[in-house]
């Protein structure tokens, strides 16, 4: 389903990573993707520590321009790396966690795009999640369980109405 996200690592109070996502950015998609990713990969201090490392070492690219320029240096003969496609959304967590990038094209304008219906915001520094305008939420508590919760609720507010 075509349910168009952004999803963004801060670090150091900056926006590091800022992928978007054209499909299943909802709750149970983006969202469950990034819980599982807390759940495995963030859970020690070690790792957190490891993955705010390799976001630091990420080379940003912030124009079409340079990306077009940068794919035809290094990819002209190949298909296009996970980091630069519509369906990867949340999955940059798991390509940047197994060194599977080194740059990232910045999109964070895409979260005041009306078509963005989804924007999460992984904050390293705080160790929250907040989705769209919601309040931070520590790792700890964003889990598949307290998804399936909100979306519940959600449908039953939809039903309501």
């Amino acid at each position: 389903m075509s349910t168009r996200s952004l999803t963004k690592i801060i670090l150091n109070n900056q926006v590091k990573v800022a992928q978007y996502g054209q499909y299943d950015g909802n709750l149970t998609g983006a969202g469950s993707i990034i819980a599982n990713f807390i759940s495995e990969n963030l859970n020690k201090d070690w790792k957190l520590e490891r993955f705010k490392e390799l976001v630091n070492n990420l080379i940003p690219i912030t124009d079409r321009e340079t990306l077009f320029k940068l794919i035809k240096e290094k990819w002209s003969n190949q298909s296009l790396p996970d980091a630069f496609v519509v369906e990867t959304g949340a999955e940059i967590l798991n390509i940047i966690n197994d060194h599977l990038t080194d740059y990232v094209f910045l999109t964070p304008e895409f979260e005041k795009d009306f078509l963005c219906e989804f924007c999460y915001t992984i904050n390293l520094d705080n160790e929250t999640v907040k989705v769209n305008n919601s309040t931070e939420i520590p790792f700890e508590l964003w889990t598949n369980s307290l998804l399936e919760v909100v979306e519940n609720v959600n449908l039953e507010i939809l039903k309501s109405i």
